[in-house]
């Protein structure tokens, strides 16, 4: 409701005139910037993976491999929504198994959680924050990312699993929506809160009963990388705000980025000097809530 409002905010109409140039980081943010005014605003993807990050080959289904194995990355905040996921996967027909790689609610908190759904012999988590090596071997011990976040300006976590060749259940949502090709996952409409968890279940049973021809082709679509989006050249001023803009508790920073480190194939016309605003979705989440 209140993300619907932001057009007709005059504080944020002001705020955001104020940039010589505005970029957002998925398609959803890109409409609601559009509606606050600014037209010119731009696309620029706000992640990536490096080369070395990529799968040595392909990875190979079993036939009759038994559970489907699925791995869930992220912080364990409201906005990841492991309770959803954990919901759905009550209601999954197929045999399946469940990793939790990530922290942020204390472990007694997340074992209760798990046990309450009766799913504990089914979903395994260390109880802490893992290394990135460990987070890679993760990726690669699994058939599918289950992805639920309700608020993500594109999530890392999904290049790092189509780097690594692994297929995709999530949201049809923000940046999932932009990045996950269709063919490399399952992306389920987000409607009423019901009718999600019974199609993150549809989906996971969906996977679960893919032949192994088709599996394969969905790492083969997951694997494939996409064009990048050519990012600014030279040092930026970046003006953003942090705080609850709605409640008037507005602390306004600035600082320098040396883009020319992310892609130096474009220039952001009066960036040198002006201010820019590095959206990232920031508009989308507004207000409060941590990112």
């Amino acid at each position: 409701m209140l993300t619907k409002a932001l057009p007709y905010s005059p504080l944020h109409r002001r705020w955001i005139g104020k940039m010589s140039t505005v970029l957002a980081a998925n398609e959803d943010t890109l409409r609601l910037i559009k509606k606050m005014g600014r037209s010119d605003v731009r696309l620029q993807f706000d992640n990536g993976v490096g080369t070395d990050y990529l799968a040595k080959g392909p990875r190979r289904f079993k036939p009759d491999a038994g559970a489907v194995r699925l791995v869930w990355v992220g912080r364990i905040l409201p906005r990841k929504a492991l309770p959803m996921a954990l919901d759905a996967l009550a209601k999954v027909r197929h045999d399946w198994m469940l990793t939790i790689v990530g922290n942020g609610l204390a472990e007694t908190t997340v074992r209760q959680m798990i046990a309450e759904r009766g799913l504990s012999e089914r979903v395994h988590w260390a109880g802490r924050r893992l290394t990135w090596e460990e987070v890679r071997a993760a990726y690669l011990e699994h058939d599918a990312l289950l992805f639920t976040s309700l608020r993500e300006t594109s999530g890392v976590q999904l290049l790092e699993a189509m780097a690594l060749g692994l297929p995709v259940i999530t949201l049809d949502l923000h940046g999932a929506r932009d990045v996950v090709p269709e063919e490399a996952g399952i992306k389920v409409p987000v409607t009423t809160p019901a009718e999600v968890v019974c199609g993150l279940a549809a989906a996971i049973d969906r996977f679960a009963s893919l032949s192994v021809d088709k599996k394969m082709r969905c790492l083969v679509r997951a694997g494939s990388s996409p064009e990048p989006t050519p990012g600014p050249r030279g040092r930026l001023r970046l003006s953003f705000c942090t705080g609850s803009l709605w409640g008037g508790n507005v602390k306004a920073k600035s600082g320098e980025i040396d883009a020319s480190e992310r892609n130096n194939d474009a220039t952001i016309p009066g960036s040198s000097d002006g201010r820019v605003l590095w959206s990232l979705g920031l508009l989308h989440y507004l207000p409060g809530g941590p990112r």
